[in-house]
């Protein structure tokens, strides 16, 4: 029997997900049955001056996909995007501002790299240095969808780090 498979495929040099008919031997000799059907039908209809039933999808994409040694595409789907927009709380010192009361520098403190990624997957990676401003707001795009977990973390010059997780609604 036929398998079926959600899988990416890439079509006009972008990737879609897509839901896959995989067929065996046996599928081989069941759509050259149905085929066969169809013609004895088709034969039949001329019998009773009726118009003859067209040949179904399932059958002529199956033999297409049978004879090329290929998966059947029986469903394409859209891409979505998601876009994340988030607030980082960090107050991003260059080291070169100097405090109003000592007039000593206030030592660098940055946000070094960020990383987001959506169901374990990395969608973004983004280096900063001290000129970003403090609570540095960050958004982007992304292919993907209602569900997904996004984990977005970071890493200061101080070794520090902080990370967060939600999901996508």
């Amino acid at each position: 029997m036929a398998e079926i498979r959600r899988e990416k495929i890439l079509i006009e040099k972008e990737l879609y997900d897509a839901e896959l008919q995989y067929f065996t031997k046996n599928d081989q000799k069941h759509i050259k049955d149905l085929y066969s059907y169809w013609k004895k039908l088709k034969s039949g209809m001329k019998g009773i001056k009726s118009r003859h039933p067209n040949l179904p999808e399932g059958i002529s994409e199956g033999a297409f996909a049978i004879f090329f040694n290929s998966p059947r595409v029986i469903k394409v789907f859209g891409k979505t995007s998601v876009t994340v927009r988030t607030l980082v709380k960090h107050p991003m010192e260059t080291g070169q501002r100097k405090n109003k009361k000592t007039g000593e520098k206030i030592p660098a403190h940055f946000i070094q790299e960020v990383t987001c990624k959506a169901n374990g997957e990395e969608v973004i990676n983004v280096y900063w240095g001290p000129a970003v401003s403090k609570n540095p707001y960050l958004t982007f795009v992304y292919e993907g969808s209602k569900g997904d977990t996004i984990e977005l973390s970071w890493l200061d010059n101080q070794g520090n780090r902080d990370s967060n997780k939600a999901t996508v609604k």
